[in-house]
């Protein structure tokens, strides 16, 4: 996640820096670098958050970036645009902003390394560091990535354990022992954070499931309620209208046929669904599936966050 998807231009002297102000085809991503306008208009949310990281980071090499800064170079997830640039200095003495911003500092040291050409907190420290500050749900979605790439549960339990910061500990205890490395996408994280705290039983993930001479894998399932639920991303479909995206939804449509004939329960939902839990409540009793336990409205709230790409503790 290293090179930028669009022009970025970077000016070092005044007067090219007033002459390209002044051009409304160029995009100020900060001061000294542009990008054309209609490139920059064309970018989703999170790209966006990523060329202003490569931005601050062309005109401030040495800076060395942490938290969702770091993450997005990492290639973990992250939700919507963050409103900061996050960057980590061991040597200053308390937290400062100067405008989009964040110098974290910490007693705590940091393994520092490199993605392409920029410096980066580690991607266990990176992870770590997220699990404190945004909302769980998201935090699952970063361990869970974390645990796809590289990282090891035990290394992350370590590093929270022997750090000095107790902020978020109850959260970082809960992803120690609900992380699962064979997630295969954010959605799925998330998903099965607010399936558990809509009070519903927890699901069997990737299960491959062998029928009428056929291997489907599931995202979900319950195999005692044989219901099979699926987490569908926005992009699933992304070739429509195309003779491709016609082959691939008939084919997902023979496979949930044949799925539905051995199931007694199936289930899609997306993000808008999780993003409003009580959409995925009422989805997930149409499909039969019940309550084993009360819901907890305290994390089910924690979506809101989620939804507008903001930190769960500021």
């Amino acid at each position: 996640m290293t090179d930028p998807l669009i022009p970025l231009f970077r000016t070092r002297d005044e007067s090219h820096h007033t002459r390209l102000r002044s051009d409304r085809s160029l995009a100020r991503i900060r001061h000294g670098v542009y990008s054309p306008t209609a490139d920059w208009d064309a970018l989703p949310p999170w790209e966006r958050y990523r060329h202003r990281v490569l931005a601050f980071a062309a005109v401030s090499p040495q800076a060395v970036f942490s938290h969702e800064s770091a993450a997005v170079l990492h290639g973990l997830p992250i939700f919507g645009e963050p409103r900061d640039v996050h960057v980590f200095d061991s040597g200053r003495s308390k937290t400062k902003r100067a405008g989009d911003v964040l110098i974290h500092t910490s007693e705590d040291e940091r393994e520092v390394g490199r993605v392409g050409s920029s410096l980066v907190t580690g991607l266990a420290d990176t992870a770590v560091d997220l699990g404190r500050v945004i909302a769980p749900a998201a935090a699952l979605a970063v361990w869970d990535a974390a645990l796809t790439v590289r990282c090891d549960r035990a290394d992350l339990a370590e590093i929270w354990h022997h750090q000095s910061n107790s902020r978020g500990t109850r959260t970082l205890s809960w992803l120690t022992a609900t992380a699962d490395g064979r997630a295969e996408s954010p959605l799925e994280s998330v998903s099965r954070a607010v399936i558990a705290w809509l009070g519903f039983p927890a699901p069997a993930i990737q299960v491959s499931f062998t029928a009428e001479g056929a291997s489907d894998r599931l995202d979900f399932f319950w195999a005692h309620e044989r219901i099979a639920g699926e987490a569908d991303g926005n992009g699933k479909y992304f070739l429509k209208g195309t003779d491709r995206a016609r082959e691939v939804l008939t084919a997902e449509k023979i496979r949930e046929d044949r799925l539905r004939r051995h199931m007694s329960g199936f289930v899609r939902w997306g993000f808008a669904d999780v993003l409003e839990p009580d959409r995925l409540r009422d989805k997930l009793r149409a499909a039969g599936l019940r309550e084993v336990q009360p819901p907890d409205g305290t994390l089910l709230a924690t979506c809101r966050f989620l939804a507008r790409g903001r930190r769960f503790v500021s």
